[in-house]
């Protein structure tokens, strides 16, 4: 085994985030197991290894492909997805057959490298959906050793050939998704013929000096620092295109000359009670363009027919305001964008640039302005999300001349932590930490105004509220936030143990008032609310009033309280 990688595994998987960093290395040492610790392993499908490998790392093995259908695969995974990375590999190149010959291939072409003998001269080259294929010149040495590395920091590409640049930096934006193929392309053929070895991916761009330690020899993959990049956000929660949330209206509208379309000429989107038709994936044979779009998204395409058409869904919002949000769309030919009634962005030229990378695309900020990229029109503000159901309605236009299904889009609206409302400690989602944050606030009569839900200038039982009704829409009560107040509620505040004591007491043990102890007080304003056994609030009209099998039960937990107590 090259270079102790077995002690080297124990620091990748105890001593690294999973988060940015080495996310794939394949040693090839008599097989194609992932030794970087984040699990990405490979299955071999043809080939073999053999003793061969480059000096500069020892003794080890390597693999062997000697037919253009032999690869291994490495199944998707969202840590191999980035628009920043760096992919470093040892290449011995043994006469290739015509063609594109790939060293590497991501689902749909969404990023590949390869040996070039169509439109360059045996050069390493590569690819993205963008600029198609890009050559360095540069030849690979037949019959002997060389290390590659191709590194793109969500902007630039540079390529590398045993240290030293030989590409770059050049305009390079793609975003590699999906599974990969590691011998060929992804669809099991035009594959290269010769070795490979230590095939690493990471999700950050690595510097110059780092890609030289790599082909010396210096270290291997697991020895390299990554640098501090930072990773772009995780949505708090994404609406997606697919055929099972998503409807299709019996109405359409005549979609105008083939390369001329006025949207303002339009009617806006029909009523709701014309969704009813049931739309359909993409087919990659069809619309093969919109189906890499969707594979790059991580969601599913969706076929468009003839004409203009309209497409929608709906979704839920726990918090109104002070949200942060990002909208993507690929669309063959044209579409516009419908917010809760408000036309958002338009997007009315027919050309490649509509699903090509970067996707047209909509920030939305805090304090409601947009701003958009590729876009042809977008609106200026937007304050219309609603607290509860929100609409998305997508009219989707092909001309007329075109075959039947014309096209289709896929979609992406993602939602982030900042600027969420109610979360206090800014992870992205609002939960009984933030709960048990604002009622040590009301505890210690905090002047904090961040956690002034109810902008009252005063935080108090009265933003506890806001806080469990409005914004988690759930009732007073509900113990573990599951959006029921019930009798499994009830054993677990008395399983705690605190019910009229001195002990402090956390929203999951009772406090239910803002006090930080559990006592009559909290079973009084939960039992008040009249949610107990009602199911989710949202299911109730109107709050009832307490009953006397309301008033019985808080009796029997009081009971039950006391002998919990004296036990």
């Amino acid at each position: 085994m090259k270079r102790s990688i077995a002690a080297l595994l124990l620091l990748a998987m105890f001593g690294r985030g999973a988060e940015a960093g080495l996310v794939g290395y394949w040693p090839f040492d008599g097989d194609v197991l992932d030794a970087s610790g984040t699990g990405n392993d490979g299955e071999l499908i043809g080939g073999a290894f053999t003793n061969s490998v480059p000096s500069v790392l020892g003794a080890g093995q390597s693999i062997s492909f000697q037919d253009p259908t032999e690869y291994v695969l490495v199944d998707a995974d969202p840590s191999l997805n980035s628009n920043q990375f760096t992919l470093s590999m040892f290449v011995n190149d043994q006469e290739q057959f015509d063609g594109i010959n790939r060293l590497t291939s991501r689902q749909s072409d969404s990023f590949e490298t390869g040996i070039d003998k169509v439109f360059g001269t045996d050069s390493i080259s590569f690819y993205s959906p963008a600029a198609g294929w890009v050559t360095t010149s540069e030849i690979p040495d037949g019959d002997s050793w060389q290390h590659w590395a191709f590194v793109a920091d969500g902007e630039m590409m540079t390529v590398f050939r045993d240290g030293g640049v030989v590409y770059g930096p050049e305009p390079f934006t793609a975003s590699p998704v999906g599974f990969m193929h590691i011998g060929n392309r992804w669809n099991g053929a035009e594959g290269f013929f010769g070795l490979m070895d230590d095939v690493a991916l990471w999700n950050v761009p690595l510097s110059e000096d780092a890609i030289t330690q790599l082909a010396s020899g210096a270290k291997t993959p697991l020895q390299i620092e990554s640098p501090d990049v930072e990773l772009p956000p995780t949505p708090v929660f994404s609406v997606i295109s697919n055929v099972d949330t998503w409807t299709l209206s019996t109405e359409s509208v005549d979609g105008g000359d083939t390369v001329e379309w006025d949207p303002s000429a339009d009617p806006l989107p029909p009523a709701i009670d014309t969704y009813t038709e049931e739309p359909l994936a993409t087919d990659p044979a069809i619309v093969g363009h919109i189906d890499a779009a969707a594979v790059a998204l991580s969601v599913q395409g969706i076929t468009a027919d003839a004409d203009t058409h309209y497409y929608r869904t709906t979704f839920n919002l726990t918090g109104a305001s002070g949200l942060t949000a990002e909208m993507k769309l690929a669309v063959d030919n044209g579409a516009q964008v419908y917010i809760n009634g408000e036309l958002i962005a338009t997007e009315v030229s027919f050309v490649t640039e509509n699903w090509a990378f970067p996707l047209p695309s909509v920030d939305f900020a805090t304090d409601g302005t947009l701003t958009s990229s590729k876009f042809d029109d977008v609106a200026t503000t937007f304050a219309g999300w609603i607290e509860g159901e929100n609409e998305i309605v997508l009219a989707v236009r092909n001309p007329f001349s075109e075959t039947s299904p014309a096209g289709g889009f896929a979609f992406r609206l993602d939602f982030f932590g900042d600027g969420l409302r109610g979360d206090f400690n800014g992870d992205g989602k609002v939960d009984v930490d933030d709960v048990n944050a604002l009622n040590i606030a009301i505890r210690d009569n905090s002047g904090d105004t961040a956690l002034d839900l109810n902008s009252d200038a005063r935080v108090d039982v009265a933003d506890l509220d806001v806080m469990i009704m409005d914004i988690l829409g759930t009732w007073l009560g509900d113990a573990n936030l599951d959006g029921e107040f019930n009798s499994s509620d009830l054993v677990t505040v008395f399983s705690a143990g605190k019910y009229e004591t001195a002990n402090d007491a956390t929203w999951t043990e009772g406090d239910w008032d803002g006090d930080g102890k559990f006592g009559s007080s909290d079973l009084v304003r939960a039992f008040m609310d009249g949610g107990y056994e009602q199911g989710t609030r949202a299911a109730v009209a109107a709050v009832p009033e307490p009953t006397s099998l309301s008033l019985l039960l808080f009796g029997l937990a009081a009971v039950c309280g006391s002998v919990v107590r004296r036990r």
